[in-house]
């Protein structure tokens, strides 16, 4: 089936404690594509459900036949991402619901910071348009025009803003482009040269895509304390 969605997949996974274990990560990243990405209502067991975003409503057959995994390594795994706070599982009678923790900082909200010129390589879709600059109104070329000292203005390409999405690809580099060309229109006196601009904006992006980092190893889940695994049982539907 054809589908030209996409999903955040952050480096930060690569420190998670189940990254080692292939079939857990495996889990948790079909969990993440799988994930409702707003609230919505269905029919379960002819009732209708509310399912909230960042849930999934299922069972460990179900997983099995959807990413290959025996039904005893989905057990596994669910008891493994439930330990280590990844999720957390509500069961019900027709089935479980499971819910992603903190799924917003995993899959941030239209509202928040969403790639608005060209995702990266581990966020690529099969289709993805570009916004419109709404800074520079009729620039057909989604280049990005910043103010320099003299009075002249400097071009951002759109050809340098993809190289520089590959190279900052922890951030959206359009948008923060634009803040960068907001701050130079509201600070006149600290405007650049033209021999200075570059530096400028590397210096922007750099400390941008630091600060990101810093932010997803703050929004980590922490591993809470639990005596055991919990019953499994539930996952039999």
């Amino acid at each position: 089936m054809k589908d030209n969605t996409f999903v955040y997949l952050w480096r930060s996974i690569l420190g998670t404690s189940f990254y080692k274990k292939p079939l857990t990560c495996h889990l948790a990243i079909h969990l993440i594509l799988c994930a409702a990405w707003k609230d919505h209502k269905t029919m379960i067991g002819g009732k209708e459900v509310l399912i909230k975003r960042g849930q999934i409503p299922t069972g460990r057959n179900k997983l099995s036949k959807e990413t290959g995994l025996s039904p005893q390594n989905i057990r596994t795994c669910l008891s493994h991402l439930t330990t280590c706070g990844f999720l957390t599982i509500k069961s019900t009678k027709q089935l479980s619901i499971i819910t992603i923790c903190k799924y917003d900082s995993y899959q941030p909200t239209e509202s928040k910071q969403q790639p608005s010129y060209q995702p990266s390589i581990n966020q690529a879709s099969t289709k993805h348009q570009p916004l419109q600059n709404k800074g520079n109104k009729g620039n057909k070329n989604n280049n990005i025009i910043l103010p320099l000292k003299n009075g002249e203005n400097f071009t951002v390409e759109a050809s340098q803003i993809e190289e520089w999405s590959s190279i900052y690809s922890d951030i959206d580099v359009f948008y923060q482009l634009n803040k960068c060309k907001e701050w130079n229109i509201s600070n006149p006196s600290k405007r650049k040269t033209k021999s200075g601009i570059r530096r400028h904006i590397t210096t922007w992006l750099g400390s941008a895509q630091d600060k990101m980092i810093e932010k997803l190893k703050n929004d980590q889940p922490k591993m809470p304390k639990i005596s055991k695994a919990g019953d499994m049982s539930i996952y039999d539907n």
